[in-house]
């Protein structure tokens, strides 16, 4: 979406058109093209009967193959594959893109990822993600946190999230640049950002609401596995969408020429 209103592709979003309350948002939800609705993240989630006891709590147990021996899951993919590495290196979640901006901090990505290659089993699916762990092919992969939930609430699977790290993405409304009806659009737009769609949207996929006031009027039993939850935020990263339609090209070749060597 970011890319697309930078290439012209979407309309500039008129937000006079839709009274929303900006301050009921969490930030980054609307932007010039697009109107924030629910948030998913990429969590790591391991297998409890593989792993008993004292379970892994962040990238750096993620990392650490002497202390949890086996196979890790990880997607095919530059995108959190970096900013995973550099938590696990030690970087605060606040300071990832100021460091993976610069050539250094690429490369010290890149050479933390180094150190658990030998040990991943790369998915390009998302359903691929918790099949591998169902398989017990895994100990623990990196996932989306749609995917786990569903697992666990779904299919029964005894599995735990760590939300430790969490890369929040959004998802947005656009509107296609030249539309034929862009009132209606506006008027659709309207109608999913009341607080109650987003809420019951939380019923059929776990991702969690952006806008504040829908929050209360989430089911309990579902809030636990929304990202947006206050517990899960913690130490929570937003993915910075200018930082990779800027750098996606570039880095997504440097990354797929690496896991080819």
């Amino acid at each position: 979406m970011v890319a697309g209103c930078d290439d012209g592709i979407f309309e500039p979003i008129d937000y006079a058109k839709l009274n929303l309350d900006k301050e009921d948002y969490l930030p980054d939800a609307l932007l010039d093209c697009g109107v924030g609705s629910v948030s998913w993240s990429e969590v790591f989630g391991y297998d409890v009967e593989q792993i008993k006891g004292e379970g892994p709590k962040d990238w750096r147990d993620f990392w650490d193959t002497k202390k949890f021996p086996g196979k890790r899951g990880m997607k095919k993919s530059p995108l959190a594959n970096l900013e995973f590495a550099l938590m696990a290196d030690g970087v605060a979640p606040a300071d990832v893109y100021s460091i993976l901006r610069t050539p250094e901090g690429k490369d010290r990505a890149f050479k933390k990822l180094d150190e658990i290659k030998p040990h991943v089993v790369w998915w390009e699916r998302n359903t691929q993600a918790t099949q591998l762990l169902a398989d017990k092919e895994v100990v623990m992969t990196a996932g989306s946190s749609g995917r786990f939930a569903t697992a666990i609430t779904d299919e029964k699977r005894n599995f735990k999230i760590v939300w430790d790290g969490q890369i929040m993405d959004y998802e947005y409304w656009s509107i296609p640049k030249d539309h034929p009806q862009t009132d209606l659009a506006y008027s659709f737009i309207a109608f999913a950002s009341r607080p109650e769609r987003i809420a019951d949207q939380t019923n059929y996929i776990p991702y969690g609401p952006l806008r504040k006031s829908a929050a209360p009027l989430v089911k309990p039993e579902v809030a636990e596995y929304l990202p947006t939850s206050p517990a899960n935020m913690k130490a929570a990263l937003k993915t910075d969408t200018q930082f990779w339609a800027d750098n996606s090209a570039d880095l997504n070749q440097r990354f797929q020429a690496w896991v080819a060597q």
